[in-house]
């Protein structure tokens, strides 16, 4: 693997952990920024939704800076991303005024919380989740990271 794909590798790997943790902690205010969205689902679905998705995007991250089955850990981070990036940028063209809640309790306060606010408007988030795919796609698709055997 290139330096730059470790590098791309581990940046997004520490992106998921920094969003899962900073969601983990408060389910009830990440579901009000999913409800925010106004998606045609059903509130169990987002209930869920609110509380599996931190866990799995620390796990994404998790196993993305130690390298654990990387080739499934990128294809699933690639699909989610994907999902991230439709979402955010309907909110977008559609001119809501949301929260991504992409960094959840972090937004609330801190030394970073006016940079963190600002990246959860849905057009930075736009911004964000597209530069975090075309990431994933060079690391998956242009370098040599696909064909690694792992032990």
């Amino acid at each position: 693997m290139t330096a730059l794909a470790h590098s791309i590798r581990i940046g997004i790997g520490l992106l998921y952990l920094f969003a899962g943790l900073g969601k983990a902690g408060n389910p009830p205010s990440f579901y009000s920024n999913i409800l925010d969205y106004s998606l045609p689902v059903s509130d169990f679905f987002l209930v869920l939704v609110a509380i599996t998705l931190p866990w799995l995007e620390i796990l994404l991250g998790i196993f993305l800076l130690f390298g654990f089955w990387l080739n499934s850990t990128l294809l699933v981070t690639l699909v989610l991303n994907l999902l991230f990036l439709g979402l955010t940028g309907q909110a977008w063209l559609r001119g809501l005024e949301v929260s991504c809640g992409c960094f959840g309790a972090f937004e609330a306060g801190g030394p970073l919380a006016g940079l963190i606010q600002m990246l959860e408007r849905p057009s930075w988030a736009t911004l964000k989740n597209t530069l975090t795919l075309v990431g994933l796609g060079w690391i998956m698709f242009r370098s040599p990271i696909g064909t690694v055997k792992h032990a």
